[in-house]
């Protein structure tokens, strides 16, 4: 019902993520009597009357437990209502909270229950392999590693335990509302139980879809390193016999997952985006546009390049590091002074020839009360601005699950394709 060794391998301090519901208190249950000290974290999210005394009930628990305890939210604005809202929020903080209290890893607490509704909310949108492997043990939300030791439980089992020990959980009455899908989808896993399709089977199925998945996923990360190269100015060649020899799912994942490298897009391009895609570089001929960014095809190689308009500056302050444009890391040392960062257009002329023009126009110009004064990526800086005030790195390919990925920084190009 409780997997320690999952807690126990992910290499240092484990955070428990929780709501003051059922399955999360008999999480942090389960984890205090394995002997886990980890903190607990709950995000007050503001989006209920109720959600400050939820936080309270976990506080009181964390002391009952002898465990740390970190309450975050509300924000002080809050532009979107909903579950969607709620959990992108909630993610957001406990990404914070592991960053402010050193933690490799946070555990949340989905369950069985929660698998097989995912899997069916999925199915119904028509989801691939991906999608249907379900809520995987470990997974990666940014930079925040998140585990589920109780995937495996029911949660009919998970309160009879909490009845069993005497241990009292709040009900949030949203999961009873009807107006959510989630809710409806769980009212209809009720009576595919009656026919015969149990929660326990639909999370085995996943559990299957996700091994084919990650064989899938061995298999791109292998086309990746043979097929693809990036460039400066973040730009991606792909050899277009080897893509083209490669089976049609792993061409498309890569080529997935190069658009959204490219574009700086967090979300996957649309399927209809990819098939004008693939038809351009089937024909090794010809031009499409998806997903923020420009493919152009050739009889030998596929150069992908972000499309030079529509890209927003930001201002960065000594000692910040921000994402410019979802594609490239940049940090400004303490000594440096406030800097804008956007694309280089016309200032590319200037810079040596380390990609095709249009793409270079695109690569990101660091710029200090006007004037152009670092090229970053391509090497080139304003004599008397010190290259050592910032470094510029490229964001990268990465496929799911296996870590594929490519940089680019300031000092040169490196690749890694790691498995």
């Amino acid at each position: 019902m409780f997997d320690a060794g999952l807690l126990a391998g992910a290499g240092g301090t484990v955070g428990l993520a929780v709501s003051g519901g059922s399955d999360s208190v008999a999480m942090a249950v389960l984890a205090a009597d394995a002997g886990f000290r980890g903190p607990l974290i709950t995000v007050d999210h503001g989006l209920r009357t109720e959600s400050a005394a939820d936080a309270d009930a976990v506080e009181k628990l964390a002391s009952v437990l002898g465990l740390p305890f970190r309450r975050y939210g509300p924000p002080l604005e809050r532009l979107e209502n909903g579950q969607a809202a709620a959990r992108r929020l909630r993610y957001g903080y406990l990404a914070a909270g592991a960053r402010e209290l050193g933690l490799a890893a946070v555990a949340t607490a989905h369950t069985v229950d929660d698998q097989a509704e995912t899997v069916l909310m999925r199915l119904g949108r028509g989801s691939g392999v991906t999608g249907l492997s379900g809520i995987l043990p470990v997974s990666h939300y940014g930079a925040l590693v998140v585990l589920r030791p109780v995937l495996n439980a029911r949660r009919e089992d998970l309160r009879r335990f909490l009845e069993a020990r005497g241990v009292a959980w709040r009900d949030d009455p949203s999961n009873d509302d009807p107006r959510h899908h989630r809710v409806r989808v769980r009212r209809a896993l009720h009576g595919l139980s009656a026919a015969g399709v149990a929660p326990e089977r639909i999370a085995a199925s996943a559990a299957h879809i996700a091994r084919a998945a990650a064989a899938i996923e061995d298999g791109v990360a292998d086309l990746a390193r043979r097929a693809a190269t990036v460039d400066r100015a973040g730009g991606l060649t792909l050899c277009r016999a080897r893509l083209s020899s490669a089976p049609l799912e792993h061409r498309l994942r890569l080529l997935s997952a190069a658009l959204k490298a490219v574009g700086g897009r967090a979300g996957a391009p649309r399927w209809d985006a990819l098939g004008q895609v693939m038809t351009a570089i089937d024909r090794g001929a010809g031009r499409a546009t998806a997903a923020r960014v420009v493919v152009e095809a050739g009889p030998e190689t596929v150069y992908l390049r972000r499309e030079a308009r529509r890209i927003s500056p930001l201002l960065l302050m000594p000692g910040e590091t921000a994402l410019f444009d979802g594609r490239f890391h940049v940090r400004a040392g303490r000594d440096a002074p406030a800097m804008e960062i956007a694309p280089l257009d016309d200032n590319a002329r200037h810079c040596p020839p380390m990609a095709p023009l249009a793409a270079m126009a695109a690569a990101p110009g660091i710029f200090v009360d006007g004037a152009l004064v670092a090229a970053p990526t391509f090497g080139v800086w304003r004599r008397g601005f010190s290259r050592f005030l910032l470094t510029a790195k490229f964001r990268g390919l990465t496929v799911r699950r296996r870590g594929l990925a490519a940089a680019v920084g300031s000092q040169g190009v490196s690749s890694y394709f790691g498995m």
